[in-house]
Protein backbone atom coordinates (compact mmCIF):
# COMPACT_ATOMS: atom_id res chain seq x y z
CA UNK A 1 0.00 0.00 0.00
CA UNK A 2 3.05 2.20 0.39
CA UNK A 3 4.04 4.62 -2.39
CA UNK A 4 6.64 4.45 -4.51
CA UNK A 5 8.55 7.02 -2.56
CA UNK A 6 8.33 5.41 0.88
CA UNK A 7 9.73 2.43 -0.79
CA UNK A 8 12.95 3.60 -2.43
CA UNK A 9 14.71 5.92 -0.44
CA UNK A 10 17.83 7.59 -1.72
CA UNK A 11 21.08 5.95 -1.08
CA UNK A 12 24.16 8.36 -0.73
CA UNK A 13 26.79 5.64 -0.81
CA UNK A 14 28.09 2.90 -3.68
CA UNK A 15 29.97 -0.12 -2.95
CA UNK A 16 33.60 0.38 -3.57
CA UNK A 17 36.79 -1.63 -2.84
CA UNK A 18 34.72 -3.94 -0.23
CA UNK A 19 33.32 -0.86 1.26
CA UNK A 20 30.62 1.56 1.35
CA UNK A 21 31.80 4.84 0.29
CA UNK A 22 29.81 8.07 0.63
CA UNK A 23 28.96 9.82 -2.70
CA UNK A 24 29.80 13.44 -2.72
CA UNK A 25 26.66 15.76 -3.76
CA UNK A 26 26.64 18.69 -5.17
CA UNK A 27 23.13 21.25 -5.05
CA UNK A 28 22.36 22.73 -8.32
CA UNK A 29 19.76 26.19 -7.88
CA UNK A 30 18.42 26.26 -11.28
CA UNK A 31 16.78 29.44 -12.07
CA UNK A 32 13.31 29.41 -14.68
CA UNK A 33 11.89 32.75 -15.80
CA UNK A 34 8.57 32.84 -14.17
CA UNK A 35 9.42 31.39 -11.30
CA UNK A 36 10.45 32.86 -7.80
CA UNK A 37 12.29 29.92 -6.29
CA UNK A 38 14.94 27.92 -8.15
CA UNK A 39 14.69 24.34 -8.88
CA UNK A 40 16.74 22.58 -6.81
CA UNK A 41 18.64 19.52 -7.97
CA UNK A 42 21.07 17.45 -6.10
CA UNK A 43 24.06 15.80 -8.23
CA UNK A 44 25.40 12.46 -6.86
CA UNK A 45 29.04 11.81 -7.64
CA UNK A 46 31.25 8.70 -7.34
CA UNK A 47 34.66 8.07 -8.00
CA UNK A 48 33.48 7.02 -11.36
CA UNK A 49 31.50 10.05 -12.45
CA UNK A 50 27.95 11.50 -11.68
CA UNK A 51 25.43 9.72 -11.33
CA UNK A 52 22.79 9.14 -14.63
CA UNK A 53 19.82 7.71 -13.62
CA UNK A 54 18.62 10.37 -11.18
CA UNK A 55 17.65 12.50 -13.80
CA UNK A 56 17.31 9.78 -16.99
CA UNK A 57 14.83 7.00 -15.29
CA UNK A 58 12.51 7.50 -18.38
CA UNK A 59 15.64 6.65 -20.09
CA UNK A 60 15.68 3.11 -18.68
CA UNK A 61 19.22 3.48 -16.72
CA UNK A 62 17.20 3.15 -13.53
CA UNK A 63 15.06 0.41 -13.43
CA UNK A 64 12.69 -0.71 -10.83
CA UNK A 65 11.33 -4.45 -10.36
CA UNK A 66 9.89 -6.46 -7.31
CA UNK A 67 12.34 -8.92 -6.62
CA UNK A 68 11.77 -12.59 -4.70
CA UNK A 69 13.71 -12.38 -1.62
CA UNK A 70 15.26 -15.77 0.10
CA UNK A 71 11.95 -15.73 1.87
CA UNK A 72 9.74 -15.09 -1.10
CA UNK A 73 8.39 -11.83 -0.19
CA UNK A 74 8.58 -9.15 -3.19
CA UNK A 75 11.00 -6.16 -2.38
CA UNK A 76 11.90 -2.81 -4.62
CA UNK A 77 15.49 -2.98 -5.99
CA UNK A 78 17.57 -0.07 -8.32
CA UNK A 79 20.08 0.39 -10.51
CA UNK A 80 21.61 3.08 -10.18
CA UNK A 81 24.09 3.78 -13.32
CA UNK A 82 27.45 6.72 -13.13
CA UNK A 83 29.20 7.79 -15.92
CA UNK A 84 33.15 8.19 -16.19
CA UNK A 85 34.35 10.08 -19.01
CA UNK A 86 37.68 11.34 -19.99
CA UNK A 87 35.91 14.64 -20.95
CA UNK A 88 34.79 15.08 -17.19
CA UNK A 89 38.04 14.89 -16.05
CA UNK A 90 40.52 17.93 -16.02
CA UNK A 91 42.54 18.31 -19.08
CA UNK A 92 45.70 19.16 -20.20
CA UNK A 93 44.17 20.35 -24.03
CA UNK A 94 45.10 24.18 -23.96
CA UNK A 95 48.61 22.94 -22.88
CA UNK A 96 48.88 21.29 -25.62
CA UNK A 97 48.03 23.84 -27.89
CA UNK A 98 50.47 26.41 -26.12
CA UNK A 99 52.97 24.37 -26.66
CA UNK A 100 52.00 23.10 -30.15
CA UNK A 101 52.87 26.95 -31.11
CA UNK A 102 56.03 27.38 -29.44
CA UNK A 103 57.09 23.71 -30.89
CA UNK A 104 60.83 24.04 -32.69
CA UNK A 105 61.43 20.24 -33.73
CA UNK A 106 59.97 16.77 -33.48
CA UNK A 107 60.83 16.43 -29.75
CA UNK A 108 58.56 19.55 -28.61
CA UNK A 109 55.90 18.81 -30.81
CA UNK A 110 55.43 15.32 -29.51
CA UNK A 111 56.07 16.79 -25.76
CA UNK A 112 53.27 18.83 -26.71
CA UNK A 113 50.90 16.12 -28.02
CA UNK A 114 51.26 13.67 -25.24
CA UNK A 115 49.24 16.40 -22.96
CA UNK A 116 46.68 16.33 -25.78
CA UNK A 117 44.04 14.07 -23.68
CA UNK A 118 39.94 15.30 -25.09
CA UNK A 119 39.13 14.58 -27.32
CA UNK A 120 41.37 12.31 -28.99
CA UNK A 121 42.76 13.10 -32.76
CA UNK A 122 44.46 11.62 -35.64
CA UNK A 123 47.78 14.33 -35.97
CA UNK A 124 49.76 14.89 -38.34
CA UNK A 125 52.58 16.83 -39.07
CA UNK A 126 55.65 18.41 -41.08
CA UNK A 127 58.58 20.76 -40.99
CA UNK A 128 60.03 22.54 -43.32
CA UNK A 129 63.56 20.18 -43.06
CA UNK A 130 61.46 17.53 -44.66
CA UNK A 131 60.33 15.72 -41.80
CA UNK A 132 56.80 14.44 -41.65
CA UNK A 133 55.08 12.35 -38.93
CA UNK A 134 51.30 10.83 -37.29
CA UNK A 135 50.33 10.58 -33.88
CA UNK A 136 47.40 9.45 -31.98
CA UNK A 137 46.51 11.47 -29.05
CA UNK A 138 44.22 11.40 -26.25
CA UNK A 139 43.60 9.85 -22.95
CA UNK A 140 42.18 6.06 -23.44
CA UNK A 141 41.08 4.35 -20.17
CA UNK A 142 42.49 0.91 -19.82
CA UNK A 143 39.63 -1.03 -19.06
CA UNK A 144 39.56 -4.05 -16.39
CA UNK A 145 37.21 -6.87 -17.79
CA UNK A 146 34.94 -4.98 -21.00
CA UNK A 147 34.86 -2.44 -23.61
CA UNK A 148 32.67 0.33 -22.31
CA UNK A 149 30.03 -0.48 -24.72
CA UNK A 150 26.81 -1.10 -22.28
CA UNK A 151 27.33 -0.32 -18.50
CA UNK A 152 29.67 -2.50 -16.21
CA UNK A 153 28.87 -3.60 -12.73
CA UNK A 154 31.20 -1.76 -9.83
CA UNK A 155 29.83 -4.30 -7.65
CA UNK A 156 32.49 -7.15 -9.90
CA UNK A 157 35.17 -4.84 -10.17
CA UNK A 158 34.78 -3.29 -13.63
CA UNK A 159 36.58 0.04 -14.05
CA UNK A 160 39.34 1.54 -15.54
CA UNK A 161 42.86 0.83 -14.61
CA UNK A 162 45.00 3.87 -15.76
CA UNK A 163 45.35 5.25 -19.36
CA UNK A 164 47.26 3.92 -23.05
CA UNK A 165 51.13 5.42 -22.04
CA UNK A 166 51.64 7.64 -24.59
CA UNK A 167 54.98 5.92 -25.63
CA UNK A 168 52.58 3.28 -26.68
CA UNK A 169 50.15 5.13 -28.53
CA UNK A 170 50.44 4.85 -32.45
CA UNK A 171 52.15 6.88 -34.15
CA UNK A 172 55.45 7.14 -36.84
CA UNK A 173 57.70 9.46 -38.06
CA UNK A 174 59.33 9.66 -41.72
CA UNK A 175 58.27 6.00 -42.77
CA UNK A 176 59.96 4.39 -46.08
CA UNK A 177 57.17 5.03 -48.14
CA UNK A 178 57.32 9.11 -48.12
CA UNK A 179 53.58 9.81 -47.31
CA UNK A 180 51.30 9.06 -44.47
CA UNK A 181 47.63 8.61 -45.04
CA UNK A 182 44.84 8.91 -42.16
CA UNK A 183 41.36 8.98 -42.78
CA UNK A 184 39.63 8.33 -39.62
CA UNK A 185 40.50 4.44 -40.41
CA UNK A 186 41.97 2.09 -38.06
CA UNK A 187 45.82 2.59 -37.28
CA UNK A 188 46.22 -0.32 -35.16
CA UNK A 189 47.69 -3.75 -35.98
CA UNK A 190 45.03 -6.66 -34.82
CA UNK A 191 47.67 -7.53 -32.04
CA UNK A 192 47.83 -4.43 -30.75
CA UNK A 193 47.48 -4.61 -26.89
CA UNK A 194 44.62 -1.67 -25.90
CA UNK A 195 41.49 -0.62 -26.63
CA UNK A 196 41.68 2.77 -28.79
CA UNK A 197 37.93 2.55 -29.48
CA UNK A 198 35.66 0.70 -31.37
CA UNK A 199 33.90 2.67 -33.94
CA UNK A 200 36.09 3.34 -37.10
CA UNK A 201 35.38 4.19 -40.65
CA UNK A 202 36.42 1.38 -43.24
CA UNK A 203 38.98 1.77 -45.45
CA UNK A 204 37.92 2.86 -48.62
CA UNK A 205 39.28 6.43 -48.15
CA UNK A 206 42.41 5.61 -47.13
CA UNK A 207 43.01 3.06 -49.56
CA UNK A 208 41.81 5.15 -52.63
CA UNK A 209 44.36 8.18 -50.82
CA UNK A 210 46.75 5.88 -51.06
CA UNK A 211 46.57 4.67 -54.34
CA UNK A 212 46.62 7.91 -55.44
CA UNK A 213 49.24 8.91 -53.80
CA UNK A 214 51.61 6.09 -55.25
CA UNK A 215 50.10 6.93 -58.65
CA UNK A 216 51.34 10.45 -58.52
CA UNK A 217 55.15 9.24 -57.49
CA UNK A 218 57.43 11.34 -55.74
CA UNK A 219 56.62 14.58 -58.17
CA UNK A 220 53.36 16.10 -56.29
CA UNK A 221 52.35 19.22 -56.41
CA UNK A 222 49.57 21.13 -54.35
CA UNK A 223 47.37 20.84 -57.48
CA UNK A 224 47.80 16.89 -57.27
CA UNK A 225 46.56 17.33 -53.69
CA UNK A 226 43.57 19.99 -54.92
CA UNK A 227 42.65 16.55 -57.25
CA UNK A 228 43.06 14.24 -53.99
CA UNK A 229 40.75 16.39 -52.00
CA UNK A 230 37.92 16.63 -54.80
CA UNK A 231 38.39 12.53 -55.31
CA UNK A 232 34.13 11.06 -55.35
CA UNK A 233 35.78 7.48 -57.01
CA UNK A 234 34.10 5.54 -54.87
CA UNK A 235 35.53 1.91 -54.53
CA UNK A 236 32.84 0.33 -52.62
CA UNK A 237 30.17 1.46 -55.34
CA UNK A 238 33.00 -0.86 -57.74
CA UNK A 239 32.85 -3.33 -55.57
CA UNK A 240 28.91 -3.80 -55.42
CA UNK A 241 28.24 -3.34 -58.71
CA UNK A 242 30.30 -6.50 -59.57
CA UNK A 243 27.57 -8.39 -57.71
CA UNK A 244 24.29 -6.38 -59.36
CA UNK A 245 25.38 -6.79 -62.40
CA UNK A 246 25.65 -10.68 -62.47
CA UNK A 247 21.33 -10.36 -62.61
CA UNK A 248 20.14 -10.71 -64.93
CA UNK A 249 16.93 -8.45 -65.16
CA UNK A 250 14.46 -10.55 -67.24
CA UNK A 251 15.23 -13.17 -64.10
CA UNK A 252 14.08 -10.93 -61.51
CA UNK A 253 10.35 -11.95 -61.75
CA UNK A 254 10.59 -13.08 -58.41
CA UNK A 255 11.73 -9.41 -57.55
CA UNK A 256 9.46 -7.52 -59.53
CA UNK A 257 6.78 -9.37 -57.86
CA UNK A 258 7.54 -8.46 -54.98
CA UNK A 259 7.93 -4.92 -55.11
CA UNK A 260 5.53 -4.05 -58.05
CA UNK A 261 1.93 -3.40 -55.78
CA UNK A 262 4.20 -0.56 -54.05
CA UNK A 263 4.21 1.64 -56.89
CA UNK A 264 0.81 1.14 -58.84
CA UNK A 265 -2.71 0.50 -58.26
CA UNK A 266 -2.56 -0.43 -61.72
CA UNK A 267 -1.07 -4.03 -61.60
CA UNK A 268 -4.51 -5.21 -59.63
CA UNK A 269 -5.80 -5.70 -63.52
CA UNK A 270 -4.30 -8.61 -64.76
CA UNK A 271 -4.32 -7.55 -68.33
CA UNK A 272 -2.85 -4.41 -67.43
CA UNK A 273 -0.24 -6.22 -65.31
CA UNK A 274 1.02 -7.88 -68.00
CA UNK A 275 1.59 -4.94 -70.14
CA UNK A 276 3.29 -3.19 -67.35
CA UNK A 277 5.63 -6.02 -67.01
CA UNK A 278 7.00 -5.14 -70.34
CA UNK A 279 7.90 -2.36 -69.98
CA UNK A 280 9.02 -2.61 -66.34
CA UNK A 281 11.69 -4.80 -67.37
CA UNK A 282 12.69 -2.65 -70.34
CA UNK A 283 12.96 0.03 -68.19
CA UNK A 284 14.85 -1.99 -65.49
CA UNK A 285 17.41 -2.68 -68.38
CA UNK A 286 17.49 0.89 -69.41
CA UNK A 287 18.14 2.18 -66.48
CA UNK A 288 20.64 -1.16 -65.89
CA UNK A 289 22.25 0.35 -68.80
CA UNK A 290 23.53 3.74 -66.74
CA UNK A 291 26.35 1.30 -65.43
CA UNK A 292 27.83 0.29 -69.15
CA UNK A 293 30.21 3.11 -68.94
CA UNK A 294 29.69 4.72 -65.27
CA UNK A 295 33.23 5.46 -63.72
CA UNK A 296 32.27 4.77 -60.42
CA UNK A 297 32.26 8.57 -59.32
CA UNK A 298 29.83 9.85 -56.96
CA UNK A 299 29.77 13.01 -59.24
CA UNK A 300 26.49 15.26 -58.70
CA UNK A 301 25.54 15.31 -62.48
CA UNK A 302 25.86 11.48 -62.65
CA UNK A 303 22.46 9.72 -62.98
CA UNK A 304 24.60 6.21 -62.32
CA UNK A 305 25.57 7.33 -58.95
CA UNK A 306 21.82 8.60 -58.37
CA UNK A 307 20.90 5.14 -58.99
CA UNK A 308 23.19 3.48 -57.07
CA UNK A 309 22.86 4.96 -54.12
CA UNK A 310 19.14 4.15 -54.06
CA UNK A 311 20.26 0.62 -54.51
CA UNK A 312 22.87 0.61 -52.34
CA UNK A 313 20.49 1.82 -49.36
CA UNK A 314 17.62 -0.89 -50.42
CA UNK A 315 20.07 -3.35 -50.44
CA UNK A 316 21.16 -2.76 -46.68
CA UNK A 317 18.00 -2.01 -45.46
CA UNK A 318 16.40 -4.92 -46.82
CA UNK A 319 19.16 -7.37 -45.27
CA UNK A 320 19.96 -5.61 -41.60
CA UNK A 321 16.69 -3.65 -40.94
CA UNK A 322 14.82 -6.70 -39.50
CA UNK A 323 17.81 -7.20 -37.51
CA UNK A 324 17.56 -3.75 -34.93
CA UNK A 325 13.76 -4.27 -35.06
CA UNK A 326 13.27 -2.01 -38.30
CA UNK A 327 15.99 0.39 -37.03
CA UNK A 328 19.71 0.26 -38.53
CA UNK A 329 22.20 0.45 -35.93
CA UNK A 330 25.44 2.36 -37.43
CA UNK A 331 25.77 4.51 -40.15
CA UNK A 332 26.60 3.77 -43.77
CA UNK A 333 30.27 3.64 -43.44
CA UNK A 334 29.44 0.83 -41.09
CA UNK A 335 26.73 -1.21 -43.18
CA UNK A 336 29.50 -1.31 -45.77
CA UNK A 337 31.67 -2.70 -43.83
CA UNK A 338 29.37 -5.43 -41.98
CA UNK A 339 28.16 -6.43 -46.51
CA UNK A 340 31.55 -6.29 -47.47
CA UNK A 341 31.92 -9.35 -45.05
CA UNK A 342 28.59 -10.97 -45.65
CA UNK A 343 29.46 -10.89 -49.45
CA UNK A 344 31.72 -13.63 -48.01
CA UNK A 345 29.02 -15.92 -47.40
CA UNK A 346 25.49 -15.82 -49.99
CA UNK A 347 24.09 -17.79 -47.35
CA UNK A 348 24.89 -15.86 -44.15
CA UNK A 349 21.65 -15.52 -41.54
CA UNK A 350 21.62 -11.92 -41.86
CA UNK A 351 21.02 -11.82 -45.25
CA UNK A 352 17.80 -13.31 -44.72
CA UNK A 353 14.82 -10.44 -43.98
CA UNK A 354 13.12 -11.89 -41.21
CA UNK A 355 10.09 -9.53 -41.83
CA UNK A 356 9.06 -11.03 -45.08
CA UNK A 357 8.00 -14.44 -44.24
CA UNK A 358 10.56 -16.13 -46.64
CA UNK A 359 14.29 -17.23 -46.35
CA UNK A 360 16.22 -14.86 -49.20
CA UNK A 361 19.97 -15.60 -49.34
CA UNK A 362 22.60 -12.98 -50.81
CA UNK A 363 20.98 -13.24 -54.45
CA UNK A 364 17.21 -12.67 -53.22
CA UNK A 365 18.07 -9.41 -51.83
CA UNK A 366 20.43 -8.60 -54.65
CA UNK A 367 17.28 -8.57 -56.57
CA UNK A 368 14.78 -7.49 -54.37
CA UNK A 369 17.07 -3.92 -54.07
CA UNK A 370 18.21 -3.69 -57.79
CA UNK A 371 14.11 -3.52 -58.77
CA UNK A 372 13.37 -1.52 -55.56
CA UNK A 373 16.21 0.86 -56.11
CA UNK A 374 15.07 1.24 -59.64
CA UNK A 375 11.22 1.89 -59.23
CA UNK A 376 12.55 4.26 -56.60
CA UNK A 377 14.64 6.34 -58.55
CA UNK A 378 11.57 6.43 -61.71
CA UNK A 379 9.31 7.55 -58.64
CA UNK A 380 12.01 10.63 -57.27
CA UNK A 381 13.37 11.43 -60.31
CA UNK A 382 11.26 10.68 -62.93
CA UNK A 383 11.41 8.20 -66.27
CA UNK A 384 14.01 10.13 -68.18
CA UNK A 385 16.96 8.17 -67.16
CA UNK A 386 19.19 10.42 -68.47
CA UNK A 387 18.16 13.56 -66.65
CA UNK A 388 18.51 11.76 -63.36
CA UNK A 389 21.41 13.29 -60.91
CA UNK A 390 22.92 12.19 -57.99
CA UNK A 391 22.88 15.68 -56.21
CA UNK A 392 19.17 16.33 -56.74
CA UNK A 393 19.04 13.95 -54.18
CA UNK A 394 21.97 14.59 -51.86
CA UNK A 395 22.37 17.98 -50.97
CA UNK A 396 23.87 19.92 -47.57
CA UNK A 397 21.99 22.41 -45.93
CA UNK A 398 24.70 25.01 -43.62
CA UNK A 399 22.32 25.54 -40.55
CA UNK A 400 23.18 28.09 -37.59
CA UNK A 401 23.42 26.05 -34.17
CA UNK A 402 20.78 28.39 -32.18
CA UNK A 403 19.12 30.50 -33.78
CA UNK A 404 18.64 28.63 -37.11
CA UNK A 405 17.04 25.91 -35.18
CA UNK A 406 14.51 28.47 -33.64
CA UNK A 407 11.58 26.87 -35.22
CA UNK A 408 10.50 30.56 -36.38
CA UNK A 409 10.54 30.05 -40.31
CA UNK A 410 11.80 33.75 -41.15
CA UNK A 411 15.03 33.35 -38.48
CA UNK A 412 15.54 29.99 -40.05
CA UNK A 413 16.00 31.81 -43.14
CA UNK A 414 18.00 34.65 -41.74
CA UNK A 415 20.91 32.36 -40.45
CA UNK A 416 20.68 29.38 -42.49
CA UNK A 417 21.98 28.76 -45.78
CA UNK A 418 20.98 25.98 -48.94
CA UNK A 419 20.12 23.24 -49.63
CA UNK A 420 23.11 23.00 -51.31
CA UNK A 421 23.77 20.14 -54.23
CA UNK A 422 26.82 18.41 -53.35
CA UNK A 423 29.32 15.83 -54.82
CA UNK A 424 30.36 12.37 -53.09
CA UNK A 425 29.51 10.00 -50.65
CA UNK A 426 30.24 8.62 -47.14
CA UNK A 427 33.16 6.43 -48.73
CA UNK A 428 34.91 8.86 -51.00
CA UNK A 429 37.68 11.45 -50.33
CA UNK A 430 35.68 13.91 -50.71
CA UNK A 431 33.25 13.07 -47.83
CA UNK A 432 29.76 13.43 -47.63
CA UNK A 433 27.73 11.30 -45.48
CA UNK A 434 24.12 10.77 -45.12
CA UNK A 435 21.80 9.04 -42.47
CA UNK A 436 21.38 5.43 -43.31
CA UNK A 437 17.71 5.42 -42.06
CA UNK A 438 14.56 7.46 -43.73
CA UNK A 439 14.55 8.47 -47.56
CA UNK A 440 16.99 11.37 -47.16
CA UNK A 441 20.18 11.50 -48.97
CA UNK A 442 20.67 15.24 -47.08
CA UNK A 443 24.48 15.41 -45.83
CA UNK A 444 24.88 14.89 -42.19
CA UNK A 445 28.75 15.20 -41.91
CA UNK A 446 31.33 16.72 -44.51
CA UNK A 447 34.91 17.93 -44.61
CA UNK A 448 34.93 21.14 -41.91
CA UNK A 449 38.06 22.00 -43.68
CA UNK A 450 40.12 21.40 -46.48
CA UNK A 451 44.35 22.51 -46.41
CA UNK A 452 47.65 21.73 -48.39
CA UNK A 453 50.47 23.16 -46.36
CA UNK A 454 54.24 23.97 -48.06
CA UNK A 455 56.13 23.78 -44.57
CA UNK A 456 59.28 25.30 -46.29
CA UNK A 457 57.32 28.39 -47.66
CA UNK A 458 53.98 28.97 -45.76
CA UNK A 459 52.61 31.60 -47.84
CA UNK A 460 52.04 28.88 -50.47
CA UNK A 461 49.69 27.18 -47.98
CA UNK A 462 45.79 27.29 -49.00
CA UNK A 463 42.80 26.66 -47.64
CA UNK A 464 38.88 26.44 -47.47
CA UNK A 465 36.18 25.55 -44.82
CA UNK A 466 32.49 25.68 -45.74
CA UNK A 467 30.37 29.36 -45.02
CA UNK A 468 32.49 32.04 -44.49
CA UNK A 469 34.75 34.26 -42.07
CA UNK A 470 31.94 35.90 -40.75
CA UNK A 471 29.21 34.83 -38.36
CA UNK A 472 26.54 37.82 -39.35
CA UNK A 473 24.30 36.74 -41.36
CA UNK A 474 24.18 40.59 -42.70
CA UNK A 475 27.84 40.85 -43.44
CA UNK A 476 29.33 39.59 -47.22
CA UNK A 477 31.62 37.40 -46.11
CA UNK A 478 29.16 35.05 -44.06
CA UNK A 479 28.88 32.44 -46.69
CA UNK A 480 31.02 33.52 -49.54
CA UNK A 481 33.12 30.38 -49.61
CA UNK A 482 30.29 27.67 -50.02
CA UNK A 483 30.45 27.66 -53.78
CA UNK A 484 34.39 27.55 -53.47
CA UNK A 485 34.06 24.58 -50.57
CA UNK A 486 31.48 23.06 -52.67
CA UNK A 487 33.77 23.11 -55.77
CA UNK A 488 36.89 22.08 -54.20
CA UNK A 489 38.96 25.79 -54.26
CA UNK A 490 41.27 27.30 -52.07
CA UNK A 491 41.88 30.41 -50.69
CA UNK A 492 45.46 31.76 -50.17
CA UNK A 493 46.80 31.42 -46.08
CA UNK A 494 48.37 34.94 -45.15
CA UNK A 495 51.25 33.79 -43.03
CA UNK A 496 52.94 37.50 -42.52
CA UNK A 497 52.02 40.97 -41.15
CA UNK A 498 53.00 42.28 -44.69
CA UNK A 499 50.40 39.65 -46.40
CA UNK A 500 47.61 40.14 -43.83
CA UNK A 501 47.83 43.97 -44.14
CA UNK A 502 47.59 43.81 -47.97
CA UNK A 503 45.27 41.57 -48.06
CA UNK A 504 42.81 43.58 -45.70
CA UNK A 505 43.23 46.58 -48.14
CA UNK A 506 42.99 48.81 -45.05
CA UNK A 507 40.09 47.37 -43.01
CA UNK A 508 41.63 46.48 -39.36
CA UNK A 509 39.49 45.98 -35.89
CA UNK A 510 41.07 46.78 -33.41
CA UNK A 511 40.08 45.27 -29.72
CA UNK A 512 41.40 47.79 -26.80
CA UNK A 513 41.12 46.85 -23.37
CA UNK A 514 38.81 48.39 -21.24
Amino acid sequence: SRGLGDVYKRQDQYWRDGRWQDMEIIREEIYIEGQDEPEIHLVRLTDRGPVLSDVAAAGNLATYHIDAGETGAARLSTRVVSLSWTALQPTGMFNAIFDLNRSRNLSDLRAALSQWDVPGQNIVFADRLGNIGYQTTGRHPVRTSHQGQIPGSAADGEGWDGSVPFDMMPGIINPEKGYIVTANNPVIAPDYEYLLGLDFANGYRARQIAERTEALGSDITPGDFQSIHADVYSLHAEELLDLLLTIDPPSADRAWVAVKARYSEEYADPERAEALREEDLAFIESALSLFDAWDYRLAGESPAAALYSLIWRELYTLALGDEGRGRLFGGVSTMESLLYVMTDDPSHPLWDNRESGDVEDMEDILQLALIEGIFQARERLGKRTNRWRWDDLHTIEFRNASLGESGIGIVERLFNRGPYPVDGGPSTVNVSHYRSSGDSFATTASSSQRSIMDPVNPSNSRFIHPTGQSGHPFNRHYADYVDDWREVKYHPGRWTREEVEASARGRRLLLIPR
